[in-house]
């Protein structure tokens, strides 16, 4: 065993202690002999200094030993070569421990320098920033969108890229935002999100930068593709006929390109003159009100965010509602979950959103016998605000739920598919979402999420 030679040392001490004890106290006792009793005395004293001095030698080496351990030193190594054997075997515990640190040192320190290169190689921008400001760790990717390869602390961020300073600077643990930046002469869209650690009683807060300006792009380009589609469907659709009946109209004033005989025109020709011109009228009425409707699209205004009592916005909300559908086969229902008291919104653009909704609600339960509307105010899983519209009308087919809010799509035959484009343009712009679901196959869902 490692102490094995050590106890055996108290072991001795002790029992020379003791037996030199005994024997001075049996001569004393035997003799009443001064020089005796000095003599064991002394002898005693000799011995008890000797035992103090061997466990001290013990002590300073174990406590040298916790202290180059304490300052993370464990490069110390101690003399294996002892004639002491306790404190060889001493040296030799105390080496076997340190070599054990060594070996779990090594090992940190490798996984660190991997860790540290698979974020120095990420292709997202990763700062860690101390309580005080400074940047412990930035990887070559933030060092690239952030356009420098150099910045020690979050004030020199504040003189390049003042917005992605303010972004930070305000950003909660958990919170995930964006902003635009101008780096090397071009804009781009940085989304940040932001986490805390604690480590070595110190905080640090994490953040981790990547550039989503491609990814919107993309998506603004699919939505535009998506756009020109139905654009170019619906002025299509509308432009035929008229061409159609142009061209059937020219034959009737026409011959060989030259206008014929007024005595010739009779009622049969002006009754298809006019019959024709009602079709033009029309369907250029159509492609008229198709561009109005598309105009509508940029004209939305800004909102105007106030708190809305949820009580009281609601009682206006069902009196709305009960003048939008048919008071005799639809039932409306508004329900109010717990902790929700108050709602913060532009009212005129939220009511239109909901307008469209119950109306959409509405004209989604022709089919249906036992029509039901129920209106859901609560909170969200994220603790968010959520009103959910729900009707018990056939479920949404997975081929449209992505297409009810794109512009000018619609499922009705006289419907302009503007409504729901609409609305998601309001939510988003009070900073919500809007999706459409069928929940359990029984009832569709269109839930709005305010912040």
């Amino acid at each position: 065993m490692a102490s094995r030679y050590y106890l055996q040392s108290i072991l001795f001490w002790t029992l020379v202690i003791a037996i030199t004890t005994l024997l001075t106290c049996i001569v004393w006792v035997n003799d009443r002999s001064i020089t005796v009793l000095i003599g064991g005395g002394l002898l005693l004293i000799i011995e008890v200094v000797a035992f103090v001095i061997n466990q001290n030698a013990v002590n300073r080496k174990i406590a040298s030993f916790f202290n180059a351990l304490q300052n993370y030193d464990t490069s110390i190594k101690l003399p294996a070569g002892n004639r002491s054997k306790t404190i060889k075997e001493l040296h030799d515990s105390l080496n076997h421990v340190v070599s054990i640190f060594q070996d779990v040192k090594m090992e940190y320190a490798a996984r660190e320098q991997l860790f540290l290169a698979m974020i120095e190689h990420s292709s997202t921008g990763f700062i860690s920033i101390d309580d005080h400001g400074d940047f412990e760790i930035m990887n070559q990717a933030a060092r690239n969108l952030l356009g420098t390869n150099y910045t020690s602390n979050l004030t020199r961020l504040k003189s390049n890229l003042p917005e992605l300073h303010q972004l930070i600077t305000h950003l909660e643990p958990g919170e995930v935002k964006s902003c635009k930046i101008e780096i090397n002469g071009g804009m781009t869209i940085i989304q940040v999100s932001s986490a805390e650690l604690r480590f070595r009683n110190q905080m640090f807060t994490l953040l981790s930068l990547q550039d989503i300006k491609n990814e919107i792009d993309a998506k603004e380009m699919e939505s535009w593709q998506k756009l020109i589609r139905i654009m170019n469907h619906e002025i299509m659709n509308s432009i035929a006929p008229i061409i159609s009946v142009s061209k059937s109209l020219k034959p009737i004033f026409l011959k060989n390109n030259t206008p014929v005989e007024p005595s010739i025109i009779d009622e049969k020709r002006i009754s298809d003159t006019i019959s024709g011109l009602e079709i033009i009228e029309s369907m250029s009425s159509g492609l008229k009100n198709f561009v109005g409707h598309y105009r509508k699209l940029s004209q939305i205004p800004e909102p105007e965010k106030v708190s809305l009592d949820v009580m009281k916005w609601s009682g206006a909300l069902k009196s709305m509602g009960l003048e939008l559908i048919p008071h005799d086969n639809t039932d409306l229902d508004i329900v109010i979950q717990d902790g929700v008291k108050v709602i913060y919104a532009d009212e005129g653009l939220l009511n239109q959103v909901m307008i469209n909704l119950i109306k959409n609600a509405e004209e989604a339960l022709i089919l249906t016998k036992r029509k039901k509307i129920k209106i859901v105010i609560g909170v969200s899983d994220d603790g968010k605000t959520a009103i959910r519209v729900i009707n018990n009308g056939e479920p949404i087919s997975a081929d449209f739920q992505d297409k009810f809010f794109v512009p000018f799509f619609t499922t009705k035959e006289s419907g302009a598919g503007i409504g729901l484009f609409l609305s998601r343009q309001i939510i988003s712009m009070h900073k919500g979402s809007i999706s459409a679901f069928t929940n359990q196959n029984t009832e569709t869902v269109f839930e709005i999420i305010l912040p």
